[in-house]
This record gives C-alpha cells, sequence and structure tokens, in this order.
C-alpha cells in the first residue's frame, strides 16, 4: 500500500504544554499549546499567545487549515502527498530513539508515565544553542518537552527557555480540536498576517514584502483554499 493511502493506527492522545522564558530564573510563560492527536494520525496544535487563539489542523486526507480566533478567520490548503506519507511514516514507523542524524541520542526517561527519548542538537556556532528535547517514540516521537540553552564561548551555559509538559491524557481527544473553521473567512497567508496585526494595532509592517510570507503566498496560490 502506498504510504499517502495507508492506515496509521496511531496511539490517540492530548497533551498541554506551557512554552516559558526562564532567563530571568522566575518562568515566564509566553505559550500554552494543546497538542492532540486521532487513531487516523490527524493531529491538531492549538496556541495561545497574546495574538490570542491559533488552531492548526493536518487532516490525512491532505488538508491542512489554520484558524485564527482573533480575526475569525483561516488558511487552508493541501499537503502534498509525499508530505502526507512522510508524516505517515514518522507515526506509523517512527525513526530508532527519535532521532535523526543531527540529534546526538542521551538516553531515555520517563515523564506522565510514557518513556521518552532524551536528545540534543546544536543551533549556532558561537553563542550556540543546545536543543534538549524529549520524545515519546510510542506517540510518535511527539515532544513532551524540551529545554533551550545558550552555550558561551566560556564554557557557561544559561537555560533560556523551556517547553514544559502539563498533562498527558491517552484516548480520543475533543471533536472540537478539529475543528474545520466553518464560517471563518478564508485568507492567503499575507491577508491572515495583515489582519492579524491591524487587530493588534500594530502598523508599518507589510506582511507581503517578508520573503517567508511571499513563499507561503505562493504555496497558497498553487494549493490554497481547500
Amino acid at each position: 500500500v502506498h504510504l499517502a493511502h495507508a492506515q496509521v493506527g496511531a496511539v490517540p492522545f492530548t497533551l498541554e504544554m506551557e512554552i516559558a522564558d526562564v532567563s530571568a530564573g522566575s518562568p515566564q510563560v509566553f505559550i500554552t499549546k494543546t497538542v492532540a492527536r486521532r487513531p487516523d494520525g490527524s493531529t491538531a496544535v492549538k496556541q495561545r499567545k497574546n495574538i490570542g487563539t491559533t488552531l492548526t489542523v493536518t487532516f490525512m486526507d491532505g488538508r491542512k487549515l489554520t484558524l485564527s480566533d482573533l480575526i475569525q478567520s483561516r488558511m487552508s490548503w493541501r499537503v502534498a502527498e509525499w508530505q502526507v506519507a512522510a508524516l505517515k511514516q514518522q507515526l506509523s514507523k517512527p525513526p530508532a530513539n527519535c532521532a535523526h542524524p543531527v540529534q546526538r541520542y542521551k538516553g531515555n526517561q520517563v515523564i506522565a508515565g510514557e518513556a521518552v527519548a532524551v536528545l540534543e542538537h546544536d543551533v549556532g556556532q558561537e553563542d550556540r544553542r543546545r536543543v534538549t528535547s524529549f520524545k515519546a517514540p510510542r506517540l510518535g516521537c511527539e515532544t513532551l518537552g524540551y529545554i533551550v540553552e545558550y552555550v558561551h564561548q566560556d564554557g557557561t551555559v544559561t537555560r533560556v527557555t523551556e517547553g514544559r509538559l502539563i498533562q498527558l491524557t491517552l484516548g480520543e481527544p475533543d471533536p472540537a480540536l478539529f475543528n474545520n473553521g466553518a464560517g471563518y473567512t478564508e485568507l492567503r497567508p499575507s491577508d491572515f498576517l495583515r489582519a492579524q496585526l491591524g487587530k493588534l494595532g500594530i502598523t508599518g509592517l507589510n506582511p507581503e514584502t517578508d520573503p517567508g510570507v511571499q513563499k507561503l503566498d505562493r504555496e497558497y496560490q498553487e494549493h490554497g483554499g481547500a
């Protein structure tokens, strides 16, 4: 069976996580995040931060959409077949210890009763960042926590960000997390970002001039409106 059309049989779950700035010592939470997965592999990621709540849902038939409650709008498009196949491969046959080539496997721990692989990788060269991730093989290598540290040239280390698991619940997730955005206004990425900035009173920024947003607009023009 072609992977893009194969059944997944994922372990369903819902997790809650807080992402905090810990550089000043006392944690300052700036994002709260919910990740939910259905047995077919469909995955919802809900993030709450200062621009309101954003929900991104990837369905296993190739549909993907992002909704913003702040502007009551959505972006939707179709994921390429090879990307669907790669996601199904990740969920059904995750890499050994969840490690990718750039990551160093450091052992195993248990978080909220779930076995996790501890992985490290570095970003940058001078004041490089060391990222330690805790990934659960049984849950398709979902991240159950992470730590970001600056490793300075003198060898000192400063912890700057932590992703902390608040709750993990196994079983079918809330169907409301897989909202298809009915009644929301469909927007291309640059208009979506412009509407968010406008709602927050931020002026003088034009998303259309950003190369990353331009790339998203081109992809949306080709695959959008799913």
